[in-house]
């Protein structure tokens, strides 16, 4: 098969992988409201197995290996594209603050921190819950679950390893 025409192919279905999740991605949020995270990996998954059909009827592809290095191709494409973009938008407070400085003119770094820490603090919390890391006792503490002990012990690991702790070291009170 040409090579030109393997390009093309593989960009108009990066494409097509790319626009579906977005559609996906936004009605999602208005029915259901679920982790960002886990909707991006179900929907990595499933919209290059949905797309086989597809490129199995529509394209020069046909046989199963093909078919399946095509699906394979797929969720690793939406699943960078999802770690980097929606994930990373929604996780970043760096984005957040060019997004503010960019919609406002400037940053006036009190006037920042009123309005953002809070709403932060409270989607990070309510994402701890809905994740079952994080319980509210009836004084109003959150405390962790044994799943966040679980977590933690593997991503402190993971951290250390990667040298990727610094900021959170930084940033202990």
């Amino acid at each position: 098969m040409p090579f030109r025409k393997t390009l093309y192919f593989l960009t108009a279905y990066c494409a097509a992988l790319v626009f579906s999740y977005l559609i996906l991605m936004r009605c999602e949020s208005y029915l259901f409201g679920l982790s960002i995270f886990f909707v991006s990996t179900v929907l990595s998954a499933l919209i290059p197995i949905g797309m086989v059909y597809f490129v199995k009827k529509y394209s020069f592809i046909k046989s199963s290996f093909e078919n399946f290095l095509v699906a394979v191709i797929g969720f690793f494409v939406l699943f960078t594209f999802s770690v980097f973009g929606p994930v990373f938008i929604d996780r970043s407070i760096s984005y957040h603050l060019v997004f503010y400085a960019v919609e406002n003119g400037a940053i006036q770094e009190d006037v920042f921190q009123k309005q953002f820490a809070d709403s932060v603090f409270q989607k990070r919390i309510h994402d701890a819950q809905m994740a079952k890391f994080l319980e509210k006792t009836p004084e109003g503490t959150y405390v962790p679950t044994k799943k966040a002990f679980i977590f933690s012990g593997i991503m402190k690991l993971i951290g250390k390893l990667s040298g990727s702790m610094d900021n959170y070291d930084k940033t202990k009170v």
